[in-house]
């Protein structure tokens, strides 16, 4: 019977640390994303960290324009530095 008060024990404190976590983790998740610029009309993308050239924003517009199309969900792409 002690083993399993024991696993008991440590299961109540993974909850506890995972709970703990998940608390920490969402307001500072939340405060990254305020500075984020709406995005442009004439694009899906806001490219914030200049990673991608002008053929890949074409492309993955494009595919983004298509998943819309289906899904009729608003998507957008954002790069962060």
């Amino acid at each position: 019977m002690k083993i399993f008060e024991g696993i008991k024990y440590c299961l109540k404190q993974i909850i506890l640390a995972i709970a703990l976590l998940i608390t920490i983790a969402l307001p500072c998740q939340a405060t990254v994303a305020t500075d984020i610029p709406e995005p442009p009309k004439y694009s899906y993308i806001v490219e914030l960290a200049n990673i991608l050239d002008t053929n890949a924003e074409i492309e993955i517009n494009s595919a983004i324009a298509t998943l819309q199309q289906h899904k009729y969900k608003n998507i957008y792409l954002i790069t962060v530095p």
